[in-house]
């Protein structure tokens, strides 16, 4: 099975021991506009873009929103689960992105947060409502501090449970 890779700052899954599933039959929500690679959850069954909070996580979406008609498209969701490491971009509530490694702290969980800019991040300056743990910067080749940190969503905020 593939691990979904999304460029333009989108969250991924990596591979690891615990591949994650894939999720399929639920149906796009009315009015959404999500992208392939966002952050989303299940509202009453039916998949709806994730706007950061207090809100329990199913997983990344693999197909972006049609927002033709809500019930009618499928949209494949990418489980994320507390086995699960994804690599997450990091800013700050004021969409600055900032280096992992400089402003979380490993061991501690951060809330996401979404904007037009980010769709899917880590607030680091938000701890208030956590769901992802941070375990770890993401350096680039040459070893130097990057904007992606290294996650495990905390086990409460997983909406889909494994069967």
């Amino acid at each position: 099975m593939a691990i979904a890779a999304f460029d333009g700052g989108q969250p991924v899954i990596q591979p690891g021991p615990c591949v994650p599933e894939i999720l399929h039959g639920n149906t796009e929500a009315a009015s959404t506009a999500f992208k392939a690679g966002h952050f989303v959850y299940l509202n009453a069954g039916a998949v709806t873009y994730y706007p950061g909070g207090d809100l329990p996580i199913a997983g990344i979406a693999l197909a972006d929103a049609t927002n033709a008609s809500p019930g009618t498209a499928e949209i494949p969701i990418q489980v994320i689960g507390p086995n699960n490491e994804v690599h997450i971009q990091v800013a700050t509530s004021g969409d600055v992105l900032e280096a992992a490694d400089t402003t979380c702290n490993v061991g501690v969980a951060y809330d996401t947060n979404a904007s037009v800019a980010y769709p899917s991040y880590v607030d680091s300056s938000d701890v208030t409502a956590p769901c992802f743990v941070f375990l770890g910067p993401v350096k680039d080749a040459a070893g130097d501090s990057t904007t992606w940190g290294r996650f495990r969503l905390m086990g409460a905020e997983t909406q889909v449970k494994a069967p």
